[in-house]
């Protein structure tokens, strides 16, 4: 995967004369209820010169010559749940984690409002979208999302006008220089871990993590499945599931695999050949194998903890 794309989209910004970029306000808000909505409001800034300033200076912060924000991301990588700081995490919109939330975002932004209130409405967020054309003539459909609250009532400021400070309590709009999520067409890029809250995918993967421990408990090779599904549901496990490996756990149905994985991976079985679940260490180490989060040192053919299990490439 390349940075190539996502350097190219900010340096478009550098001279927005060739595109047409919007600027929209957006409340993004999930409840156990209505799941996540979001709600756009299209607004415009004048001069429109300060926005090509900024749009500018955002691009400078992140693909300029001064300690550039891009230049610290060491990789870029398929989203699997892992949470390494210098990653940026990719996701098509094709992908079930987020792909009821495609139609719901592409359209408030498409639909967006011209005229709701911008005092009496808790944006949470806003988006700059425009389209370009790549060096290699491919179209781009952009959306630039920053998350925050963009609208803010200043209190005790004063203003500088006609030789005294005049006090200013008006709604004020404050663009930031940081992006926090890239969408390049239906490819999403995540550039930090607060894109897992705009999505909603906290949720999303307890409910996988809740479809799948169901699924594996079919296998009967626990010795008490309740306590499985309780580790598996808790902490930190649910996003491992994000990774979990349906061949892995298919492998499993023979006993004779279990047990050959089992020594490999120093998972517990009891007497009957089930994995001994009264040690929620060894629950553990099934659950970090069958979501790829395990794998065998060729140097020593220990056990590894992995952060996750990319393709060799």
């Amino acid at each position: 995967m390349s940075m190539n794309k996502i350097k190219e989209v900010f340096d478009s910004l550098k001279d927005s004369s060739n595109t047409s970029w919007e600027l929209l306000l957006l409340r993004y808000k999930t409840t156990k209820k209505l799941g996540t909505t979001y709600f756009a409001r299209k607004i415009e800034i004048y001069p429109e010169t300060s926005f090509e300033k900024f749009l500018s200076d955002l691009a400078e912060c992140y693909i300029g010559n001064s300690n550039p924000k891009l230049d610290k991301y060491e990789k870029m990588s398929d989203y699997d749940g892992a949470n390494i700081g210098n990653y940026i995490y990719k996701l098509n919109f094709d992908n079930p984690l987020i792909s009821d939330k495609k139609d719901l975002l592409i359209k408030s932004l498409s639909e967006a409002d011209t005229e709701a209130s911008i005092a009496d409405i808790s944006y949470n967020a806003y988006v700059i979208s425009g389209e370009i054309n790549s060096s290699d003539n491919s179209h781009y459909d952009v959306k630039l999302i920053t998350l925050g609250k963009p609208i803010k009532i200043l209190k005790h400021k004063f203003g500088y006008d006609g030789g005294v400070f005049k006090e200013y309590n008006k709604e004020t709009l404050s663009l930031l220089p940081s992006v926090n999520i890239i969408v390049i067409n239906d490819d999403v890029y995540f550039l930090d871990m607060s894109a897992e809250n705009f999505f909603d995918l906290e949720r999303t993967y307890k409910f996988l993590c809740e479809q799948k421990t169901e699924e594996i408990c079919q296998l009967d090779i626990f010795s008490n499945e309740n306590d499985f599904k309780h580790l598996a549901k808790s902490g930190h496990n649910p996003r491992k599931f994000v990774t979990y490996n349906k061949n892995k756990v298919e492998y499993l149905k023979e006993v004779s695999n279990l047990k050959i994985i089992s020594e490999k991976f120093d998972i517990k079985l009891n007497n009957n050949d089930k994995v001994d679940t009264s040690d929620s260490e060894n629950i553990n180490k099934f659950i970090k194998f069958i979501c790829d989060r395990g794998m065998i040192d060729p140097v020593d053919e220990k056990p590894r903890e992995v952060a996750s299990a990319q393709q060799w490439k």
